[in-house]
């Protein structure tokens, strides 16, 4: 009799107490679900933004920032011309250099001189160094455009000597250009222009600019020094464009 109780109890332990191996599949199960539902949440989350179109809204027309901040440029010939030309020249360039001896002269005497192009030089340095050239070269814009002209023209020749992007130096090119060369040299101590270059650079960047000489012909980039054959074939373009 004794055994049977026994054997009773232990049937009893088994079916009606709680199944702890059940239970604990079933939380375990129900952690996971809620995990996963956490881990979309998460995963989901505020919708990404759209990506920001690179420089779209920073372009800058060069020859529209010329005209608006004209303490910052060079401009020679008919305001009514149906072509711009920017120049974007570093002195310190080599290529700019060549470029203003070999190409300059006949175009300028080709579209500038006879109505059809507008010159427009913005002064500026590629780095820190040439930083100054840039600025006596708004200096003698103060003394009026076909004299900062000359005088950007001649800065090039300095390229070549011991006075390249010296004080002395631009004073030399000063005075061979007829300027007043105390109100220069006074300018160019003061760095009244330093700024105005600075953000020339920035603007040039903006437009593209990252070599020199940077040519715009009705806003249409050339870079380098290509040869007087193809700026005047993109200035006849322009023109036949209208």
């Amino acid at each position: 009799m004794a055994k049977r109780r026994a054997s009773r109890r232990v049937v009893e332990d088994g079916n009606d107490g709680p199944n702890w191996l059940i239970i604990g599949g079933i939380a375990a199960v129900g952690m996971a679900v809620l995990l996963g539902l956490l881990a979309v949440t998460v995963t989901a989350g505020p919708s990404a933004p759209e990506p920001t179109p690179v420089l779209e809204e920073n372009v800058v027309a060069i020859a529209e920032y010329c005209e608006a901040n004209p303490d910052r440029c060079i401009a020679v010939g008919a305001e009514d011309a149906p072509v711009t030309l920017v120049e974007v020249s570093d002195y310190g360039c080599p290529h700019c250099r060549d470029f203003n001896a070999d190409s300059v002269p006949t175009l300028k005497s080709e579209y500038v001189d006879t109505g059809l192009v507008r010159w427009v030089i913005m002064p500026y340095a590629l780095s820190d160094q040439t930083q100054a050239s840039a600025v006596a070269t708004l200096c003698a814009a103060d003394q009026g455009q076909e004299q900062a002209l000359a005088f950007h023209e001649e800065m090039f020749k300095l390229q070549t000597t011991g006075d390249f992007n010296t004080a002395g130096g631009f004073s030399s090119v000063a005075r061979n250009v007829g300027l007043d060369v105390d109100q220069f040299d006074q300018c160019v101590a003061a760095e009244t222009y330093d700024s105005q270059v600075h953000f020339n650079r920035q603007a040039a960047r903006q437009a593209g600019v990252n070599s020199t000489p940077t040519v715009f012909i009705n806003g249409r980039m050339i870079s380098g020094n290509v040869g007087l054959e193809i700026f005047s074939q993109r200035i006849e373009d322009a023109l036949t464009e209208g």
